[in-house]
Formats: structure tokens, sequence, C-alpha cells
């Protein structure tokens, strides 16, 4: 997307919830166990390693679905979306060396280069940040 790269995560939980909108949309289910399905996929997600289809669009879809019935359907799914990111940050990115790749002896594998390129560019930035900002203004900006 231009500059930005969006995960496929990411992308496959936004297209699952819009699907599920659009459906929610035209058909009247109950709320409560939709919410709590797309939360249960959310979690296995989290413990074993399986498609993102199933660990995000499926809860995306879910939690669309239950959004588009209103009142208590959106507020379980927000509960649910707010769960679900809280316990994916806690466990963080599975960084797991794939079985059957050649390269899982390195520490950094081709599939994972750009993004932890990324990352280190994004601490130093971040660092050199920290830095200006702690030693105060400086003299050129008195000129």
């Amino acid at each position: 997307m231009g500059r930005f790269r969006v995960c496929r995560g990411c992308s496959l939980l936004l297209a699952g919830a819009l699907l599920g909108s659009a459906v929610g949309s035209t058909v009247a289910l109950e709320p409560v166990p939709l919410a709590g399905v797309a939360l249960a996929l959310v979690l296995l997600g989290t413990r074993l390693r399986v498609s993102k289809l199933l660990s995000r669009a499926a809860p995306g879809a879910l939690v669309g679905l239950a959004a588009a019935q209103g009142g208590l359907g959106l507020g379980l799914a927000s509960v649910a979306v707010g769960l679900g990111w809280a316990v994916w940050r806690l466990r963080g990115p599975d960084r797991s060396p794939c079985t059957g790749c050649p390269q899982r002896v390195l520490a950094v594998c081709e599939g994972v280069a750009p993004q932890v390129r990324r990352e280190r560019a994004l601490q130093r930035w971040a660092g050199w940040e920290a830095a200006k900002a702690f030693r105060g203004p400086t003299s050129e900006g008195a000129r």
C-alpha cells in the first residue's frame, strides 16, 4: 500500500471484518456466540501455529457479523477484538524457525530479514529522537 506494508494477518482480519459486516447487515444472528467463537479462534491462533485464514480472517468475519447486529453485538465485538489484541501483544509475533526451512539455523533468514531491518531502523530512529529530547533545545535553534 504505497510506502507502507501491511502484514497478511492484518489484511485478512480487515477483509474478514468487512465481509462479516456485509453479511451481518443482511442476516439477523445472535451476537454472543459469534463474539465468543471469534475470541476462541484468536486464542487458538496464539497457542498453535495455524493458518492466518483460521486465526485472522475467520475471527474478523465473526466479529464483523456480531458488530453488524448492533447494540450488544457491537459491544461484544469490541471486547473480543480488545482481548484478542491484548493476548496477541503479550505473546508477540511468532519468530520460531520454520520446521522445513534450510535457513532455520541462521539468526535471521531471508524470509524475515526485511522486517528485522525495518525494526532495527525504527529502534535507531527512536533512540535518536529520545536522545534529542533528553538533550533539550540546541543552540542552533536560538539563532
